[in-house]
């Protein structure tokens, strides 16, 4: 049963792996003779697995109770680790912050390199996003989150030398190619996704490697590919019920065709990949809302912004941005200053096309907005 669930765990179909390290739990519980350490480490490869099948609650309920308990070491300090990953997905910032520290001490402490690796690139993470999210809003607390970013990053790539783990170190080749991409590097940021990609397990079509590569594609022109790899990893997460999966690929897609739709001399209003893009976007933000990752929730409503700018619905476009509450510590939400914000996020993340596309279209409409004060 364990070996079962843990190739389940490997293809990354968490709804089936669940189920299988629930049987074998139910086994080992039942064992005349109980081992605790064991029982513990199999508790912590269901609450991974409910985690990658986005029942986060279900996961929390198995993970906290590893996490206080000293009866395997191993499982306690991984268990912080997937904690911190559940709270940075709800953007409970502090929260997260504070599981990874106590998940780095016990790793240093224990000398896994394999767990520093990983937390340092689940930080490294929580800092790139909180340094977008907080670009239009709080720039110096914005630069921070991007130095600790790059620190964080070169951490992880110390580290992953000493792992002999695939994921490990495809996620560290994805994780120096967003930097890249961000910092307005996309061809360094290609090859590296690309060296990113060559780890990954035949079979596997998750959004976190194959997504962040569409979107470097899109940056230098190659959007027909980039939807290709969606529509592969959309078809994957729909197989095997990935619901986080589907909603990041539904996410990207209605973008993708947004551009493309953009790009046709037909009317918006009766372009079918105008239509379908809207269907797509409305359908990743409820996908968003129901597995908790706010990140996505808040980028999917900056996509519906555009398409209903595009489509000459400002009203409505200003009522999904005020609708996602996307900036709590923006003083102002009026129109204006979430534009702002929002295209200090997308320059931030290295999107200054589709920044100065929402303002020129916003022009057009008779919302006249100063570039120049966009940028922090």
């Amino acid at each position: 049963l364990i070996w079962a669930a843990e190739h389940s765990l490997a293809l990354q179909a968490g709804q089936e792996a669940a189920e299988r390290f629930r049987f074998a739990l139910t086994s080992l519980e039942k064992s005349s003779e109980v081992n605790l350490g064991k029982l513990s480490e199999i508790r912590l490869k269901l609450g991974e697995s409910l985690k990658l099948a986005s029942k986060n609650d279900a996961a929390l309920r198995v993970l906290e109770p590893v996490a206080a308990s000293d009866d395997s070491a191993y499982a306690q300090r991984w268990a912080l680790n997937h904690i911190g990953d559940i709270l940075k997905m709800r953007e409970r910032t502090n929260e997260a912050l504070t599981s990874y520290a106590k998940c780095e001490d016990f790793a240093r402490s224990a000398q896994d390199h394999e767990l520093i690796a990983e937390v340092s690139a689940d930080l490294a993470e929580l800092h790139m996003r909180e340094s977008e999210r907080l670009a239009g809003v709080n720039p110096t607390l914005s630069k921070y989150h991007d130095t600790e970013y790059k620190r964080y990053l070169d951490i992880e790539t110390e580290y992953v030398a000493h792992s002999s783990s695939a994921a490990t170190l495809a996620r560290s080749f994805r994780n120096r190619a967003k930097y890249a991409r961000a910092h307005g590097d996309p061809a360094s940021a290609i090859s590296l996704y690309e060296k990113s990609l060559s780890f990954q397990q035949h079979g596997v079509a998750s959004h976190q490697l194959i997504i962040p590569y569409a979107k470097a594609l899109r940056l230098i022109g190659r959007a027909a590919e980039a939807l290709e790899r969606v529509d592969a990893v959309l078809d994957w997460s729909r197989q095997i019920g990935a619901p986080h999966s589907e909603a990041i690929a539904r996410q990207y897609r209605g973008l993708l065709l947004l551009e493309r739709a953009l790009s046709s001399s037909e009317p918006i209003s009766r372009n079918t990949d105008f239509i379908e893009a809207r269907s797509e976007l409305t359908t990743a933000l409820r996908l968003h809302e129901e597995t908790g990752f706010r990140q996505g929730y808040r980028e999917t409503c900056v996509d519906i912004f555009e398409l209903e700018i595009q489509d000459d619905n400002l009203s409505e476009a200003f009522a999904t941005l005020h609708l996602s509450n996307p900036f709590a510590e923006l003083t102002d939400k009026s129109d204006i200053p979430l534009v702002k914000a929002v295209t200090a996020q997308l320059r931030t993340n290295g999107e200054h096309s589709r920044a100065d596309r929402i303002i020129s279209r916003l022009s057009e409409l008779g919302l006249s907005i100063n570039s120049e004060e966009i940028i922090p």
